[in-house]
């Protein structure tokens, strides 16, 4: 029965061994980036869709609108991100010339900053953080709060699609 037993333990403790040893093959997570947006990142954004989740007449004609995508010209549409894998890239606002930026995931990937270039050569930061709701291998999802013409302060939320 005392032989039974030291085995079991015995077999207990070489289990508990094996079963701790990491895995040769299992990847170290960023403490700054547990969800890995910043690899599914890299590339260029184009802008796809824009919306606020408060409805206003944006355009003066009466109707309250929530999709600002479908009012905008071609120029409005053309707007994106390149993200390169050094924290680089460049952003390119409606109808305005492309800007280079910087950019830093945060909050356990939940937001993301961005640090521009203006037309003068200075660096601003746009409004600090902007949250990410979804970045996947083909389409980035980004929420913040802003201002636009008369109206109230907004919350939009961009879709990106990968180019």
């Amino acid at each position: 029965m005392l032989r039974t037993i030291k085995t079991a333990i015995i077999l207990m403790l070489l289990i508990s061994l094996f079963a701790c040893r990491k895995s040769s093959t299992e990847t170290t997570i960023d403490k700054d980036d547990p969800k890995e947006h910043k690899t599914r990142l890299i590339g260029s954004w184009k802008l796809s869709a824009q919306v606020t989740d408060t409805p206003y007449d944006f355009d003066g004609d009466g109707t309250n609108d929530t999709d600002l995508f479908a009012m905008y010209s071609s120029c409005g549409r053309d707007q994106g991100f390149v993200f390169n894998a050094d924290a680089t890239g460049s952003r390119k606002f409606a109808c305005q010339p492309v800007r280079l930026t910087t950019w830093k995931i945060f909050s356990h990937s939940d937001s993301i900053a961005f640090s521009m270039s203006s037309n003068n050569g200075q660096t601003f930061t746009d409004g600090g953080k902007v949250e990410l709701v979804n970045v996947t291998s083909s389409q980035l999802v980004l929420r913040y709060k802003m201002k636009m013409l008369q109206s109230p302060v907004l919350q939009l939320t961009d879709t990106y699609v990968k180019q």
